[in-house]
C-alpha cells in the first residue's frame, strides 16, 4: 500500500510504503525548507517491544498490548513535563476534564501528526503508566528505551521553542534532561516540532548540529545504528549525561539503564550517589572497559557531595557529572607487546596475546579488576586505566589509588583534586610495575543514609547574569528576647530599608564575586552584654550546582565590643574565619546555645517578590522551660 500525503505544517512532504501485516514503514521520504533538500531513510525494524498501554488516538482511550508480537505500530513522544500535566487517573476516569489541562495540548498535537502519518496509536509517558503502581513504573522504566527503540517515529516537542529563531533551538529545556538522552538516542528517527507544533527538523538530517553542542556521536545520532554504542567507552557515554538534570536524583541513574543495557531495581529515596553507585556497579559487571574510573571532580564539589573534606573517595564516581570531562576518552585494553610483561604478574594475567583487557569479577562483598599499578610511596600506588584520550596513542589515563593493608580494599586518593593524570607507555612500563587484583567493597549498609545533597539548593541560577542575592533579615523573635542588630560593618553588603509588604527589618545584598567572601551579623543583649555572632560566606561552586551559595554558622560571645568601623570589621573577621564549622542552610536549621541558656535559631528559607525568589533569614531565640 503506498500513500502519499502532504502535510500543511511549513510545507512538510511524506512519502510512505507501509505493510500493515507486518505494521512496517518500509520506505520513508520527506522534504522540508528547514532541512535539507531531499533524504532518505530506508528502515526494516520488527517490533519487540514489552508489554505496554497505548493510546487509541480515535477514541483517546487506553489499550492494553500484552505481547510484543501483538503491538501495533505507534508513534512516540518525548517532551518535558510541566504544569497539569494530562496523567493516567485523568485519561482512565475523566475523560472530560483531561481535555481542560495545558498537558492536553501535547496529546492533541502528537495524535495530529500520527495520524499523518497512518499510525493509530501514541505513546505518552504522563498517562500511559499507572506510576501509582511502583511495580509498574518499575517495569516501565526498565522497558523505556525499548519503548521508544521500537516506536515508528519519536515526535519531539519543544515547549519553550517558537520556531522563530533558529539559534534557540540548541538552547531549549529538551536539551538539559535527563530522560531526553535515551529518548534522542533509542528511536529510529525523531522529529523536532516547536511549541504551536510547527516542524523544525528531523534528527537524521541535523546530526552534526547536534552532534556539536550534545557531544554525542554522529553516528548513534543518524538512525538504526544502536548497534554501534558498544564502540563508545563507558567514561564518553557518560558524559553525554554529565551535564543533563533531572528532577529526582535517582532517575539520572535510571534514565541511563538503556543505553548501557542494564537493568535494576527503583529505589526512590535512595539518593543520587547510591543510584549511581548501583548503575556502576551493573555496567562494570558487563564492560570490560575501565574508562569507568576515570572521572574528574574538584574537590569543592567532591566535599560537598560527601558532606565533610576526605583525602579517600570510593573508586567509582559519586555523581554523574564527574564525567563531564570525559567525553574524549576511549577504552584500549593493555599492550603487552608495547608494555612488555608487567613483574610478579600471573602468567594467565599477562598472555602471550598483544593486547588483553582485564579481568573483572563480581562478588557478593564487591566487586574485583585487575589493573597495572605502580608503587609510589607507602601504600599509595599509581593505577594504570586500559583506556586514553582518543588523540594520544601510546599513553595511559593514570589514577592515584591507596590500599587499605587491613581490608585489602583500594580508594581514590587525592590532595586537591581527583584528577585523573596521564602517563606515556613505553617498554619500561612493565619492569616498574604490578599486575594487581583491585577489590572495590560494596558501600556500607549506611550508605544510602548517609550525606548527601539536597535538591533543594540556595543559590543563584546559572544562566542569570551576574546574579544578586537578596538576604532578609527576620529578627523579630531576637528583638523580644532583647537582642539588637549591632554591627553591619562590610562594604561588599548594602543594607537595605525591609519591605512593608514583608515581616522582615532588613535585607542584605549579596552581589556575584570571583571568589568567596565572609560577613558578619552581630547581635548583643542590651542588658547581659551576652552576643552571637552570624558568620555568613558566600562561596562560588562548581557545576552542576548553583555558582554561588552561602554558608552560615553561630559563634557565640565572640564580639567582645561592638565593631565601629570597616578595619575592625575586617580585622575581626580574619581572626574568626576558621572558627565554627559552617554549615549549608539549604540542609538543615542551625542552633546553638548561648551561656544563659537560650538557644538561637537560624532558619533560611525563600519567598516570592513579583517574579523574584528572594531568601529569608530568620533569627530566632528561644529560652526553654527545662
Amino acid at each position: 500500500m503506498a500513500i502519499s500525503h502532504t502535510c500543511g505544517v511549513k510545507g512538510l512532504c511524506f512519502s510512505y510504503r507501509l505493510d500493515p501485516n507486518r505494521g512496517m514503514i518500509l520506505h520513508f521520504v520527506y522534504s522540508s525548507p528547514l532541512l535539507t533538500s531531499h533524504n532518505s531513510l530506508t528502515h526494516y525494524h520488527y517490533a519487540s517491544t514489552p508489554a505496554m498501554r497505548l493510546i487509541n488516538i480515535k477514541t483517546y482511550q487506553l489499550v492494553t498490548f500484552d505481547n510484543w508480537d501483538t503491538t501495533p505500530p505507534y508513534a512516540i513522544l518525548s517532551h518535558t513535563w510541566e504544569q497539569e500535566e494530562v496523567l493516567f487517573h485523568d485519561i482512565t476516569t475523566d475523560a472530560d476534564g483531561m481535555k481542560k489541562k495545558r498537558g492536553w495540548g501535547k496529546i492533541l498535537g502528537a495524535s495530529v501528526e500520527a495520524e499523518k502519518l497512518g499510525i493509530l496509536y501514541l505513546w505518552v509517558d504522563t498517562c500511559c503508566i499507572d506510576k501509582t503502581s511502583s511495580a509498574e513504573l518499575s517495569q516501565s522504566i526498565n522497558s523505556m528505551f525499548a519503548w521508544y527503540r521500537d516506536a515508528r517515529i519519536c515526535f519531539a516537542y519543544l515547549g519553550d521553542f517558537n520556531g522563530d529563531d533558529v539559534e534557540a533551538f540548541d538552547m531549549s529545556r529538551w536539551w538539559t534532561r535527563g530522560w531526553t538522552l535515551q529518548e534522542l538516542i533509542a528511536p529510529v528517527e525523531v522529529m523536532f516540532f516547536a511549541q504551536d507544533w510547527t516542524f523544525v527538523t528531523l534528527r537524521s538530517s541535523s546530526t552534526e548540529r547536534i552532534a556539536a553542542f550534545t557531544g554525542i556521536g554522529e553516528v548513534i545520532l543518524s538512525g538504526d545504528h544502536l548497534d554501534e554504542l558498544h564502540n563508545f567507552s563507558v567514561a564518553e557515554k557518560f558524559s553525554w549525561a554529565a551535564k543533563r538534570m533531572t528532577t529526582c536524583g535517582e532517575d539520572r541513574a535510571y534514565s541511563l539503564m538503556g543505553i548501557f543495557g542494564v537493568n535494576m531495581a527503583m529505589i526512590y529515596g535512595e539518593g543520587e550517589q547510591a543510584a549511581c553507585y548501583r548503575l556502576q556497579k551493573e555496567i562494570f559487571a558487563v564492560y570490560p572497559d575501565h574508562s569507568i574510573f576515570a572521572w574528574d571532580l574538584k574537590r569543592s564539589l567532591l566535599e560537598y557531595l560527601s558532606g565533610s573534606a576526605k583525602e579517600t573517595y570510593d573508586l567509582f564516581a559519586p555523581t554523574i557529572s564527574a564525567f563531564d570531562l570525559s567525553g574524549d576518552i576511549i577504552c584500549e585494553p593493555y599492550d603487552w607487546v608495547l608494555i612488555g610483561a608487567p613483574k610478579e604478574s600471573k602468567p594467565k594475567s599477562a598472555s602471550n596475546k598483544s593486547k588483553q583487557l582485564s579481568a573483572f569479577s563480581s562478588f557478593s562483598h564487591g566487586i574485583r579488576v585487575q589493573m597495572l599499578v605502580e608503587s609510589t610511596f607507602d601504600n599509595h600506588f599509581l593505577a594504570y586505566l586500559a583506556c586514553r584520550q582518543c588523540d594520544r596513542p601510546q599513553t595511559s589515563l593514570t589514577i592515584n589509588l591507596v590500599l587499605d593493608r587491613k581490608s585489602g580494599q583500594y580508594r581514590r586518593y587525592f590532595d586537591q583534586s581527583a584528577k585523573v593524570d596521564e602517563v606515556n607507555l613505553d617498554s619500561y612500563t612493565g619492569y616498574k610495575t604490578t599486575l594487581e587484583d583491585v577489590y572495590i567493597a560494596q558501600p556500607r549498609l549506611d550508605y544510602a543514609f548517609s550525606y548527601r545533597p539536597g535538591r533543594y539548593h540556595l543559590g543563584a541560577a546559572s544562566d542569570v547574569p551576574d546574579p544578586e542575592l537578596l538576604l532578609f533579615l527576620e529578627d523579630e523573635s531576637a528583638r523580644q528576647a532583647g537582642f539588637t542588630l549591632e554591627a553591619l560593618q562590610d562594604p561588599r553588603w548594602q543594607r537595605l530599608a525591609g519591605q512593608p509588604h514583608i515581616q522582615a527589618r532588613s535585607g542584605l545584598l549579596l552581589r556575584k564575586t570571583n571568589e568567596g567572601h565572609e560577613h558578619v551579623v552581630v547581635y548583643r543583649h542590651k542588658d547581659t552584654n551576652e552576643n552571637f555572632a552570624i558568620l555568613i560566606r558566600n562561596v562560588l561552586r562548581p557545576t552542576p550546582l548553583p555558582p554561588i551559595c552561602f554558608w552560615i554558622t553561630i559563634l557565640i560571645n565572640a564580639v567582645k565590643t561592638p565593631l565601629t568601623s570597616e578595619r575592625e570589621h575586617l580585622e575581626w573577621l580574619c581572626d574568626h574565619q576558621s572558627r565554627g564549622s559552617l554549615i549549608d542552610p539549604s540542609e538543615r536549621m542551625v542552633i546553638k546555645p548561648l551561656p544563659s541558656g537560650k538557644q538561637v535559631i537560624l532558619s533560611v528559607n525563600t519567598f516570592a517578590v513579583g517574579t523574584d525568589l528572594e531568601f529569608r533569614l530568620t533569627v530566632i531565640v528561644k529560652e526553654p522551660k527545662i
